[in-house]
């Protein structure tokens, strides 16, 4: 499946991992990328030419995680998923 169709599908799921929860917000060539506040161990700031990040996460306060399809649908089996925000 092709990285535009599995950001699709999962886009704006919040993942739970140890020390943070991010978003999926956008793709590359290889990853899909989780936008996360804060600045967790693996996560980065700049981005590729070729990587799609949504208007939403675009700005500052984000920082950018890779995160790849086994490790979403393992959190999904283990009920991993943080709860999205509320909206106002």
């Amino acid at each position: 499946m092709g990285l535009e169709k599995l950001y699709n599908t999962y886009k704006g799921m919040q993942i739970a991992y140890e020390d943070c929860c991010p978003v999926i917000c956008g793709y590359n060539g290889s990853h899909l990328i989780g936008a996360v506040t804060g600045k967790p161990l693996a996560s980065f700031r700049k981005v590729n030419k070729d990587t799609f990040i949504d208007e939403t996460h675009k700005d500052v306060q984000y920082r950018y995680l890779y995160c790849d399809e086994a490790t979403i649908l393992k959190q999904i089996k283990e009920n991993k998923i943080c709860k999205p925000p509320e909206k106002e």
